[in-house]
């Protein structure tokens, strides 16, 4: 009889052992289930920087929009308060016009939503490439918000209005005009923070900012000629030699073949006792002689020329 019993306990023991295990089991599973199907985060990574274009060539001038409202309903560019912007009608009262720049709010609603009082930072990071081609960069924008508001670059401030009238031109002090004459090349940070004001009975109230702005870079431009000669779309045309003679170089100066044995008409040279000599070539440039003229490549140009004729036999 005790035997039996026993072996009755040692059964019970071994089925609660493996009721709690696979209890265990069952809530280890599920608890995997649930920490991988949980919510992600309401808190979206910032977008990416954008970059001014370097320039190709001398003289171009490129461009980076910085204006709220490029892609909607969310900003592609603008955030507020680390998250996205969102694109809206303008309020009855908003100022409108500024190039095609349009509002941007915290919330996301196809009308202007109420806000509560407060500040609402919003931020865009952009890009001044440090180029080959050098190039001067400036910031030139407008900007309505509303109630009131300060815009800085890196942490400086380059413009602010008031209130409580950022945001019309009825009356209000909208747009507000900035500029920053000179944005070195890096990552920099645009930032406009807008303080919301409550109605008069407290309850919450539309707020939005309006930015229209544009990166500007002139790049490095060139004195095509900056020695001698014209420039004629290509190089430096320096000359023609009087008709029926020869245009040359020799020794590093412009020559042309004389007229009747020892006659030099073209104003300015002279016979040297062979030919007639025009001028001296400057040492920084690259003569040759194209369709019976003088020229010298373009300062400009990176190649040289090779076509450089030898004088005709003395």
């Amino acid at each position: 009889m005790l035997e039996r019993q026993t072996k009755m306990a040692k059964l019970l023991f071994r089925i609660s052992a493996v009721a709690v295990m696979s209890l265990a089991s069952y809530a280890d599973t599920h608890a995997q289930e649930r920490l991988t199907t949980r919510r992600p985060s309401s808190i979206l990574t910032p977008p990416p920087s954008s970059s001014l274009p370097c320039c190709t060539c001398l003289g171009e001038m490129p461009t980076l929009d910085l204006s709220t409202g490029q892609t909607s309903p969310v900003d592609s560019l603008w955030t507020v308060n680390n998250t996205s912007a969102y694109t809206t009608p303008p309020h009855p009262s908003w100022i409108t016009g500024l190039s095609s720049a349009k509002w941007i709010q915290p919330v996301a609603s196809p009308l202007p939503g109420n806000i509560p009082a407060g500040i609402s930072s919003y931020r865009l990071r952009f890009n001044v490439p440090d180029c080959t081609i050098p190039m001067s960069v400036s910031l030139d924008g407008k900007m309505a918000a509303d109630n009131k508001a300060k815009v800085y670059l890196d942490g400086n401030v380059i413009a602010s209005c008031n209130g409580p009238d950022c945001f019309s031109t009825s009356g209000g002090q909208a747009p507000v005009a900035f500029n920053v004459a000179t944005v070195q090349a890096g990552t920099h940070l645009l930032q406009v923070d807008v303080t919301n004001y409550a109605s008069t009975f407290g309850s919450d109230t539309p707020s939005g900012l309006l930015v229209s702005a544009t990166l500007l870079a002139r790049c490095q431009n060139c004195n095509q000629c900056p020695s001698i000669g014209s420039f004629d779309g290509a190089n430096c045309y320096v000359g023609k030699p009087p008709a029926g003679t020869t245009a040359f170089i020799w020794a590093n100066n412009f020559y042309y073949t004389p007229v009747a044995g020892n006659q030099c008409p073209q104003p300015g040279s002279w016979f040297d006792g062979a030919n007639c000599f025009v001028l001296t070539i400057p040492a920084q440039t690259t003569p040759f002689i194209y369709a019976n003229s003088w020229y010298v490549n373009s300062g400009c140009r990176n190649q040289k020329q090779t076509d450089v004729e030898t004088p005709p036999a003395k």
